[in-house]
């Protein structure tokens, strides 16, 4: 057993002190953080007769430290005993949205194969269905539904285009899931940004095939403007180098102007990538010549001018 350090005249003297339920009998040592940073530790007897062992700071502050932990077996008995009678209801969710279902109202706890109990709750589903979920679906799910999404797919897979799962396919299938589903992971990029699609795309593939043809292998679908959405006119088939090219300016950007960068010594240069070469197209120059040559280097490379 570790031998108590014993107390310096400058920690104060803490016996008889109450805090809730709990009062100081005795003296437990110091509590040494890595730092070497020392803390009082007082004994205490709690008036349900078990004892705790507290940082001073804790019994002082506020009352942060109240009882030997019996209060807080006692809530957590009494919170169990009210999710086994039902009466407890757990936080609400109702209001919220998961993927194409409205949560509604509470409706009772169910116990699963481990005896865990879980929540479920009444949805309304954007397809005008309603039907209970479990809490844990609404989480797990990527696109959550009344199931009205697993038969959309079941009858996309049987339309007769038989393009089902060519890369064509699964391009337009993406391009709906990032501005229509709200479980998409980067909706902030799409749906937030008010990115939307061709109204004769989302109502059939054949629409949009028919003005995009076949996806060319190593392509792409493009937005040739970033801030617009899916259109015939601001779509095209790219590699990635184009789409690489017409990405947004990044945050990280200090110059004000995409692939022109300061140098130690005052001065400037100008770079452009194109299909995984870094061209170097000015060097210790002004940042107006910098900027003209990276304009050159796009019209020569791409045909147009980012910026």
């Amino acid at each position: 057993m570790n031998e108590i350090e014993p107390r310096s005249k400058n920690t104060k003297d803490m016996i008889g002190f109450k805090s809730g339920l709990l009062t100081v009998v005795e003296w437990a040592g110091y509590y040494v953080l890595p730092s070497g940073l020392k803390h009082a530790q007082w004994k205490s007897i709690c008036e349900c007769g078990g004892e705790a062992i507290s940082l001073a700071t804790n019994l002082k502050k506020d009352g942060h430290t109240t009882s030997c932990g019996c209060v807080k077996k006692q809530i957590f008995v009494k919170h169990r005993e009210k999710v086994a009678s039902g009466e407890w209801i757990p936080e609400k969710l109702v209001g919220a949205k998961f993927g194409r279902l409205l949560v509604q109202s509470f409706v009772r706890w169910h116990t699963n194969k481990d005896g865990q109990k879980v929540s479920v709750w009444s949805c309304l589903c954007d397809c005008g269905n309603t039907k209970e979920m479990r809490r844990s679906y609404l989480h797990e799910t990527e696109i959550p539904s009344c199931g009205c999404r697993k038969s959309e797919l079941i009858s996309e897979n049987s339309t007769k285009h038989g393009m089902t799962g060519t890369p064509t396919h699964q391009t337009w299938r993406k391009m709906k899931e990032r501005c229509l589903s709200d479980g998409y992971v980067e909706k902030d990029y799409y749906q937030d940004q008010g990115i939307d699609i061709y109204q004769p795309w989302i109502d059939s593939f054949e629409n949009f095939y028919a003005d995009m043809g076949e996806r060319p292998e190593g392509m792409t679908l493009d937005r040739i403007d970033g801030t617009k959405g899916y259109y015939p006119d601001n779509c095209r088939w790219a590699d990635l180098t184009i789409q690489a090219y017409n990405r947004k300016k990044g945050t990280n950007n200090t110059s004000g102007r995409v692939g022109v960068f300061s140098l130690p010594n005052g001065l400037w240069k100008a770079a452009i990538g194109y299909y995984k070469e870094l061209i170097i197209v000015a060097n210790n120059v002004s940042f107006e010549v910098a900027c003209e040559a990276r304009e050159k280097a796009e019209l020569e490379y791409y045909g147009w001018i980012k910026e």
